[in-house]
């Protein structure tokens, strides 16, 4: 059986427990046909539960590993901003405008969902038929009914993932900015205006990836007041590999920085990956 190894601490922990709550529901479906006095289906849900538990067991040392590789990442990310603030100050800036490709953003993220809208539905039909095998070669299947509330099992299994995908998607559709601009005293973001006395600090995630396959999808603006606290999203990155894709991040990154240093605002270029 092909196991996939994903890299990231959020994704393998969230593999995790979502492959122990899998096998706590499969253990509580092999108690009830138990309890039934049907031995052949309740073996077959210990199996799979077996299976499963196997699985969070491995992801979970996947987790652990992965837990001290960003620790270590995150201390060298915290270094290299330190060694930036002792650069030498360029001066007091004018006001900097930056546009970002909404449109192009969210178009991706909807393909995203999409695509993992698809799999769901693959994985469901996938454990359907192995659940269904495994019954059939243990001769447990009694009416084709029983294969009813085998299917609606799988979907159940699948539907939290999809809802909370789709949570993803609308969250990062609403807080998608037009446009930042940067004014000596003042940052604002599309129709809201920071003044920059009113500012705690700022939190805004790093121009490069350490994880490319970061369930992070995005990378995020965080401007902290005294009243509340304000987070925007600020790029979106395809699957695979791909760095960020808007192309001015880089620039953003660096005037935002400068911008702080001018108006005495915390900015913490933070590990979010």
């Amino acid at each position: 059986m092909y196991v996939p190894i994903v890299n990231g601490r959020k994704i393998n922990r969230a593999v995790c427990f979502l492959f122990l709550i899998m096998t706590a529901i499969l253990l509580a479906a092999a108690g009830v046909f138990a309890l039934l006095r049907k031995p052949e289906a309740a073996s077959a849900f210990l199996m799979c539960a077996l299976i499963m538990g196997g699985l969070a067991l491995f992801y979970g040392l996947l987790w652990l590993v992965w837990s001290r590789k960003e620790r270590k990442a995150e201390r060298a990310l915290k270094e290299a901003a330190a060694m930036r603030e002792q650069e030498p100050d360029p001066g007091r800036s004018t006001w900097q405008e930056f546009v970002l490709p909404k449109e192009q953003l969210t178009e991706t993220a909807l393909k995203r969902y999409l695509n993992i809208a698809r799999g769901l539905g693959v994985a469901v039909l996938v454990m359907f038929l192995l659940i269904t095998g495994i019954q059939v070669f243990y001769g447990s299947i009694g009416s084709a009914l029983q294969l009813v509330y085998v299917f609606v099992f799988c979907l159940l299994i699948a539907l939290p993932g999809l809802l909370l995908q789709r949570g993803i998607y609308k969250k990062y559709e609403r807080s998608v900015p037009e446009r930042i601009m940067l004014f000596p005293g003042k940052l604002v973001v599309d129709e809201a205006v920071f003044a920059s006395e009113e500012i705690r600090d700022i939190r805004v995630s790093p121009d490069r990836l350490f994880n490319p396959n970061s369930p992070a999808l995005y990378r995020e603006l965080q401007i902290r007041t005294a009243r509340d606290s304000a987070v925007y999203r600020l790029d979106y990155r395809a699957a695979g590999n791909e760095q960020p894709r808007w192309e001015a991040y880089p620039a953003f990154i660096a005037a935002l920085s400068a911008w702080g240093k001018e108006n005495r605002v915390p900015v913490d270029v933070s590990y979010m990956d």
